[in-house]
């Protein structure tokens, strides 16, 4: 594993998960069985830590471990790349309005269509209070004056 573009900055500092010694101890956020872990593993982290043990295409890599937070978790640029002149073009190509971000002037109303059907509300009824026995004197709590 000598090759330059093998090196543990492919993956993110997760919380959880980059900071531990062990791999038995991750917690990366999801379900996770760390009995499944083999000393070889071990030895891996150890040597190696978040360096990849293989490289796969964009498309089968969102396929295998795309989720509810999305199907990539970073982007990188090759070695070199000038730092201002990247975030100049970013700049211009991502605005708001791409990002799906509005801002609008005044009070702001849904359409309706697009507002979601009401749930039913459940009634929600009290238990029925006993009726006080004739002659009986209320409970009530007695205080020092």
């Amino acid at each position: 594993m000598d090759a330059p573009q093998v090196n543990g900055s492919w993956m993110p500092d997760f919380p959880g998960l980059a900071d531990k010694q062990n791999c038995r101890d991750w917690k990366p956020g999801f379900q996770f069985d760390s009995t499944k872990m083999r000393d070889k593993d071990q030895a891996y982290w150890e040597k190696y830590r978040g360096t990849p043990k293989a490289f796969v295409n964009l498309r089968i890599g969102q396929q295998l471990w795309g989720n509810r937070w999305g199907n990539v978790t970073a982007i990188r640029w090759p070695a070199g790349t000038d730092k201002a002149a990247l975030e100049k073009a970013l700049l211009t190509k991502l605005t708001p309005d791409k990002l799906g971000f509005q801002f609008l002037d005044g009070p702001v109303t849904p359409k309706p269509e697009k507002l979601p059907a009401p749930k039913p509300r459940a009634k929600r009824r009290s238990p029925p209070r006993p009726k006080p026995k004739r002659g009986s004197v209320p409970k009530v709590p007695l205080a020092k004056v």
